[in-house]
């Protein structure tokens, strides 16, 4: 052994390096995310929130099921100044990597109060919108 660093092997975590593959496509999981807007944006302003978000889900080759504007409703509780905030409903199928750049610009973004990410299921499989409402 010669004492080069490059000569020991590398061990690569599983948990935090996990690749789906399936037929030799990347996996993609289904999830949902809820996200609330400052109440105070004008709504030409609102509308880059929400483009500059599904163009983050289009960048990492994802697909949006369902964008769903909930409307201004009341925050539970006060959120720093806010009392009020712009709910908003994403539904979408992507990889993990997606889902960690998405959170990563919820955080920075000033403009949104909060947010929360769900998997809904590890497996995407296409199903028309009617199927989707009747289940």
């Amino acid at each position: 052994m010669t004492g080069n660093i490059l000569d020991i092997p590398l061990v690569i975590d599983v948990v935090y390096f996990q690749i789906y593959i399936q037929s030799g496509e990347l996996h993609m999981r289904r999830y949902e995310t809820v996200f609330v807007v400052n109440s105070d944006l004008k709504p030409d302003e609102m509308e880059n929130v929400f483009e500059k978000f599904k163009g983050i889900i289009a960048l990492g080759k994802g697909h949006i099921i369902k964008f769903d504007k909930w409307g201004m409703r009341d925050l539970a509780y006060r959120v720093g100044k806010h009392f009020k905030g712009y709910y908003v409903l994403m539904d979408f199928a992507g990889e993990a990597n997606i889902v960690k750049e998405l959170e990563r610009n919820l955080k920075i973004d000033d403009r949104i109060i909060r947010y929360l990410t769900v998997k809904i299921s590890d497996k995407f499989e296409t199903v028309p919108p009617e199927e989707e409402v009747a289940a």
